[in-house]
């Protein structure tokens, strides 16, 4: 097996791997667009600093917590979105604290099947769908070196 091979094959099963993890998360997302929803509260708003690889540079990340009920149980989420982080294209962060503050009332969706698991926006965005895409051709870049 060549060096060229040899990273054929290694981006082939990274890639597969990452591809099979977004595609269960896009199933997810697309589920949760049909969740019952609840009304639940805001408990916590603000926005958490996050230290990326390179240490000079920093972000932050909306940190949002809530709590609703279920069939007479509290559950507390956290879930903005399914699949998706504090780098989903709303412009900016600000707004997002901005649109829960605490102490508002919020709808929250849940999976009836386990109710803890919940979040505030439901459906799947469009990078969503993109991440599956990519890994896809990432898997075939990966075959075809591995085939070359």
């Amino acid at each position: 097996m060549s060096d060229i091979q040899g990273l054929g094959l290694v981006i082939l099963v990274f890639s597969s791997l990452f591809t099979v993890g977004q595609l269960y998360t896009l199933r997810r997302a697309r589920q949760s667009a049909k969740w019952p929803q609840t009304t639940g509260r805001i408990i916590l708003s603000s926005l958490a600093p996050v230290s990326l690889t390179d240490r000079s540079f920093s972000d932050v990340q909306p940190l949002i917590r809530y709590r609703y009920s279920v069939g007479g149980t509290q559950y507390e989420g956290q879930t903005l979105s399914i699949g998706e982080g504090w780098w989903r294209s709303w412009g900016t962060k600000l707004p997002i604290r901005e649109g829960f503050p605490v102490g508002s009332q919020v709808n929250v969706y849940y999976n009836p099947a386990r109710p803890s698991d919940s979040a505030l926006l439901v459906g799947p965005a469009s990078s969503t769908y993109s991440r599956p895409i990519a890994g896809a051709l990432l898997v075939i870049a990966g075959l075809a070196l591995l085939l070359s």
